[in-house]
């Protein structure tokens, strides 16, 4: 059996030049490109499955209180942060944010630019809950940051942070 090729090659103007060539096309040949092709479909498989097991694996931050970006006239008492699905908070940290705080580019990349660090004095929750809500000490008015990490059911850490503005009175 003959097969017919079609080549792209190349020319002193680019890849625009194209030629047929036949070649021998025999059994042998038939067998390991059906071979190649169960191997390949079964990889590709594997692939996707593994692709949306992974993308259904974290749960995302569906909402929190204060909203990232908000301007608040009113100091918040607690940060509520709710998730798709169960997770253990593991981590949350807040940082005042200096007013007229101008930032390097050495010093966004290798500093801590978040400001200065406000201690929680609530202990995080040892069980997985869908919403957790962490208690604020006494703020006044100013930009805040939030950074937070929690670990989903199956064991995948997720992070994130948010910002809010008290607006002052």
């Amino acid at each position: 059996m003959k097969l017919l090729l079609f080549c792209l090659t190349s020319t002193a103007h680019g890849w625009n030049t194209y030629k047929f060539k036949t070649t021998e096309f025999t059994h042998a040949h038939a067998r390991l490109v059906n071979r190649n092709m169960i191997v390949l479909d079964r990889l590709l498989i594997i692939i996707f499955f593994i692709s949306s097991t992974t993308a259904f694996a974290h749960s995302p931050l569906v909402y929190s209180s204060p909203k990232n970006g908000a301007i608040l006239k009113i100091t918040p008492s607690k940060i509520i942060l709710g998730f798709e699905s169960d997770v253990r908070l593991t981590k949350i940290e807040l940082f005042k944010i200096a007013p007229s705080k101008t930032k390097t580019m050495l010093q966004n990349l290798f500093g801590n630019n978040k400001g200065t660090e406000i201690i929680l004095e609530t202990e995080l929750p040892r069980e997985a809950a869908k919403k957790h809500t962490i208690k604020l000490p006494e703020i006044i008015f100013g930009d805040y940051h939030v950074d937070w990490r929690a670990l989903s059911g199956d064991g995948h850490v997720m992070k994130g942070n948010l910002q809010f503005t008290i607006s002052a009175p």
